[in-house]
């Protein structure tokens, strides 16, 4: 693999780690001191996931689920729409008591 394609695959990899910690931290339905070691956590592999992406030879990005839910709170979840779904239901009550989940690009 040639340096100019290794470098874009590491861009796309930090672009994409910077997007999803931006999102956990206007997660509104997190506890602050929650935050912090979760988005920790999320980026202390940073160079594993480099790794993995540039020997895969490309990166796909993370998927992010927001939660809306009825009160105006907003939540965020990430890689799945199931476990998007999950935590709105364990969340609703204490926000409302209904919710909408979309995709963030």
């Amino acid at each position: 693999m040639g340096k100019l394609k290794r470098l874009e695959i590491e861009n796309k990899v930090l672009r994409d780690k910077i997007r999803v910690a931006q999102y956990l931290l206007m997660d509104e339905t997190e506890k602050d001191y929650r935050k912090t070691p979760y988005i920790f956590g999320y980026l202390s592999v940073l160079d594993v996931s480099i790794k993995s992406a540039v020997e895969y030879g490309d990166y796909l990005p993370t998927k992010v689920f927001c939660i809306r839910y009825a009160d105006g709170t907003v939540g965020y979840a990430l890689y799945r729409k199931t476990e998007a779904v999950e935590d709105a239901e364990r969340k609703k009550d204490m926000y409302g008591g209904s919710y909408t989940i979309e995709e963030v690009e």
